[in-house]
């Protein structure tokens, strides 16, 4: 939607020699449109199909369909070299741990080493649909199989210093992941199974089943182990547990791509449906959405400093600034009345405090920014509205029939007044007047329940639409 929303503002250019007539009302949707990103990188002409940040996340390298691999500089959003070897579509990129190697592999069949620095190939392995990862002087590489994550092919584990085979493990599929301990090793796509090997002695240690694995990632303390899969499935695994959770199942769209956030508490997830997912680890649930891609979102990799890059189908890569957004959570166990409109949770004008009826009872306050619990009212009536300076919270009962006036400063109860009978399904809301010196109490029937705060005595008041009179008892 975004991609085409440009379009149709860029439609809008005028033409050399005709009249500026775009105003704000243009400038203002063009921004809209740009997404959420901190930075655009433009010089791939087809897929970016994967990325990865160096060890010091001072260079980007991202390989694509153009047959391709750039160097960015991340900061800068300056290319800084491109890198022409492949005869066909780059489908792996791999930086060792020092940082000075960069691997390739392409659907030609070769897997590429190259001198960062001097931007040169130093060493060619040939390596049918390699799927590339470092650890230590270990590279591994894995075989067969194609990118929509089907069965097949073997992982090799190359030394990369000597320039020799070390092993290869059977049975193992095509998809690849170390831990950052250098200790596991992480393959998918041998009938259907995810594997977990030692690295060390190339045994075999676990398995779970799930297949068409398009993407293995291990979080930073090798504890997490997180995956996607061509059959719309998002898995995150707590190696300390016997199996591991789909965090999604069965969507729309495919994702493509995972990996971690530097502190392993973040896991992004890259989508068919152009966003960027962003996961809390520990929860296990969606926390945010990242917008601005035109394309389907084919890769995603975390630099050390936490900032995201993410490459599309549109051709394009994007830089992403995750801590710098405003995360959205969960606020659980609230009842939500699906029959009537009183209960339903409600905001303080300043937005910072949300009540809501709890399923253990009594109305909860909580803090917006933290999602954290801030005072419980023990009662049984449900929140309604705020006064407009923050200090008092109405609840009504469920029959509708009585009004409390709750004093937040205090977390006590002013008072409770009766109220006129209100048929259930003819509720529609409470509200205060900004003086606060007035309570307006609106349902079906047309007439409009007054009550006053004044010290004494009870109002009754005429609803001219209706022709109803409608009273309410006054509290102090």
């Amino acid at each position: 939607m975004l991609a085409q929303a440009r379009k149709l503002l860029t439609g809008h250019h005028p033409q050399p020699g005709q009249q500026e007539l775009r105003g704000f009302e243009w400038r203002y949707l063009r921004g809209l449109s740009q997404g959420e990103q901190i930075k655009t990188l433009l010089g791939h002409s087809n897929y970016v199909h994967c990325l990865a940040y160096s060890p010091d996340g001072t260079m980007l390298a991202s390989g694509s369909f153009d047959h391709t691999v750039k160097l960015w500089n991340p900061d800068t959003g300056q290319l800084i070299a491109t890198c022409a070897g492949h005869s066909g579509e780059v489908i792996s990129v791999a930086f060792c741990p020092d940082g000075q190697l960069l691997a390739s592999g392409g659907n030609d069949g070769l897997v590429r080493l190259w001198d960062v620095r001097a931007r040169q190939i130093v060493s060619t392995i040939t390596n049918p649909t390699p799927y590339l990862a470092f650890s230590g002087r270990l590279l591994a590489m894995g075989t067969g199989g194609d990118r929509w994550g089907n069965d097949g092919g073997i992982v090799k584990l190359w030394d990369y210093v000597a320039k020799q085979d070390v092993m290869s493990l059977t049975n193992s599929g095509n998809r690849v992941a170390f831990s950052p301990d250098g200790k596991t090793l992480a393959t998918a796509n041998w009938k259907g199974l995810v594997k977990l090997w030692d690295v060390a002695s190339g045994r075999e240690l676990r398995t779970f089943s799930s297949s068409l694995v398009v993407s293995l990632a291990f979080s930073p303390d090798s504890r997490w182990l997180a995956w996607s899969t061509d059959a719309k499935k998002v898995c995150l695994w707590d190696l300390t547990e016997p199996e591991p959770t789909c965090i999604q199942n069965g969507v729309e769209l495919k994702t493509w791509s995972v990996a971690f956030s530097p502190d392993g508490k973040t896991l992004a997830t890259g989508n068919a449906n152009h966003t960027i997912f962003l996961w809390n680890v520990l929860r296990r649930e969606k926390v945010d959405e990242l917008r601005g891609h035109g394309g389907g979102v084919r890769a995603v990799a975390f630099s050390p400093d936490g900032s995201l890059a993410s490459g599309s189908y549109d051709e394009t890569i994007r830089l992403w600034n995750p801590a710098g957004l405003r995360t959205q959570s969960a606020i659980t166990n609230v009842v939500l009345h699906s029959f009537h409109y009183v209960g339903h949770p409600v905001f303080s004008p300043d937005s910072r405090i949300l009540a809501t009826s709890a399923r253990t009872g009594g109305i909860v306050l909580w803090d917006v920014d933290t999602c954290q619990t801030v005072a419980r009212l023990e009662t049984d009536f449900l929140p309604v509205a705020f006064s407009p300076d923050g200090r008092t919270l109405l609840a009504r009962d469920e029959p509708f029939n009585a009004l409390q006036e709750w004093n937040l400063s205090t977390k006590t109860l002013r008072g409770t007044t009766a109220l006129s009978p209100i048929p259930l399904d003819e509720y529609y809301a409470d509200a205060f007047s900004w003086d606060q010196q007035m309570i307006a109490t609106s349902h079906r029937g047309g007439a409009t329940d007054h009550c006053a705060q004044r010290p004494h005595g009870r109002i009754s008041f005429r609803d001219e639409r209706s022709g109803a009179d409608a009273f309410a008892g006054i509290f102090s």
